[in-house]
């Protein structure tokens, strides 16, 4: 019984959440949660209207929201299973430790088994639907064991005839594959194409119309296109590097950095090493990034990022990682001491370094906790043990390949504004803050630096 209510929950809770998001206002509530980088957020809510202020609490407290509507009923039904087994598979009252022992046993090994199948066959070949509804249909299929009481012997041939129903109607019911990710993506606007893979790694989400890219990685934002930004990290880094034959790059995206590096003549390899295998196929549907990384100057690697220069002896001209958030789960792998070090031993002499960074006091200061000379943008850094010296021939050629528009995009959102300090400014604002360690991932927990920022600022503001 409590087998078959676990798969009509998921059924009913999927199917539901489907339609409800597809067809009804209810909609809002998931373009709410993709809108927002951090879940939870640490935020006062708004009192400017009733609107804002339900916004705000909405996405202080989504993410307690949709783990209750997904997760917490199957939970508690599949928590119940194992004392209730444990009691029916005992036989003699004096097999007590056995008995649970060899109940333990088999759901280790069906959770272990059940993980490694669901992961690497079942979600990467048959999709999330179908694994969804192939599982909640066999918990379905157990009603046919049930029995009540109260109402005599069910006949088998109803119970069969009932679950055979039940099992139609969710298969007719139940979105086909892609359907549910493509409801959960909601579309930036018409007559954009869109393009979804999923696999081992996770599932890729891409948006195109045009010019314009929105891709998706397992439900956040990365990278996109125009992306006029990651041009100017790019450009900025190249102008400083004194030589640029090597380069490696940590991170895809969708390419724009390494469309920017591509343009540099004196370019003679690109490494480009990128975890997520799911997201280059998905992107080679496309004829832009099929052509740019079938280019002969790059060197395409599906790896880890640390993994691999753990592994590589080569050096670099230039090391450029924009990746992902410091506050994403698991981001402190590239984003702390220890990571910054080991980039550092892989830099030929006055290397650059470039890294991306929504943060502005604990990524600066790890950062120089390793190099001695820094750069500090808005956006970004840039790293070095030598002195910074702009290579101006190399800086207008560079320009010159981008089209008028771009240039015109870059000069309107991108010039001196957005340098804020070299290694003296960083110091300064970042005296009383923590360095990211492996042991103690500061911007990745960042309910605490945000609670300690917001101490900070009381007390620079001369509040009690």
């Amino acid at each position: 019984l409590i087998q078959f209510f676990i798969g009509s929950y998921v059924i009913l809770v999927f199917a539901g959440y489907y339609y409800l998001t597809k067809y009804t206002p209810l909609e809002i509530f998931t373009r709410v949660s993709f809108s927002n980088i951090l879940h939870p957020r640490f935020i006062i809510p708004s009192f400017e209207s009733l609107t804002s202020f339900l916004r705000d609490m909405y996405t202080i407290f989504d993410v307690f929201l949709w783990p209750a509507v997904f997760v917490f009923v199957p939970t508690v039904f599949m928590g119940a299973s194992f004392p209730l087994i444990s009691s029916l598979a005992l036989s003699r009252r004096d097999r007590e430790g056995g008995t649970v022992g060899t109940v333990y046993f088999f759901n280790i090994t069906g959770n272990v088994l059940g993980g490694i199948i669901t992961g690497f066959v079942l979600l990467p070949y048959l999709g999330t639907e179908v694994t969804l509804l192939l599982f909640s249909l066999t918990g379905i299929g157990f009603g046919i064991f049930v029995s009540v009481p109260s109402a005599g012997k069910l006949q088998p041939a109803v119970k069969t005839s009932v679950i055979l129903i039940i099992a139609a109607a969710s298969t007719i019911l139940f979105p086909g594959k892609g359907r549910l990710y493509e409801t959960m993506h909601t579309s930036p606007g018409r007559d954009f194409e869109k393009y979804f893979e999923e696999g081992v790694d996770g599932t890729i989400m891409t948006y195109r119309k045009n010019e314009i890219v929105k891709n998706y990685i397992n439900g956040r934002a990365h990278g996109g296109r125009p992306g006029y930004w990651f041009y100017y990290e790019a450009i900025e880094a190249a102008a400083f590097a004194p030589k640029m034959k090597n380069v490696l790059l940590i991170g895809y995206g969708t390419g724009s950095i390494t469309e920017a590096i591509l343009k540099v003549d004196e370019v003679q390899k690109i490494t480009l090493v990128e975890l997520n295998r799911t997201l280059i196929r998905n992107l080679e549907k496309i004829p832009l990034f099929r052509k740019m990384l079938s280019d002969k100057k790059i060197d395409l690697i599906i790896d880890d990022g640390r993994r691999f220069l753990l592994r590589t002896r080569q050096k670099y001209d230039l090391i450029l990682i924009d990746p992902l958030l410091t506050t994403t789960s698991y981001s402190n792998n590239l984003y702390s001491r220890q990571f910054f070090l080991l980039a550092k031993r892989h830099l030929n002499r006055g290397g650059i370094f470039m890294v991306y960074t929504e943060e502005h006091r604990v990524m600066p200061k790890t950062v120089l906790s390793v190099f001695e000379r820094l750069r500090m943008y808005d956006f970004f850094l840039l790293a070095s043990d030598m002195p910074f010296r702009r290579n101006s021939e190399r800086l207008e050629k560079l320009t010159a390949r981008f089209s008028p528009g771009v240039r015109a995009k870059l000069a309107e959102k991108y010039g001196p504004d957005t340098f804020l300090g070299d290694q003296d400014y960083v110091r300064k604002i970042s005296a009383s803050y923590p360095v990211n360690q492996d042991w103690k991932p500061v911007c990745e927990y960042y309910l605490g630096l945000q609670a300690g920022n917001a101490l900070r600022k009381s007390f620079h503001d001369g509040k009690p």
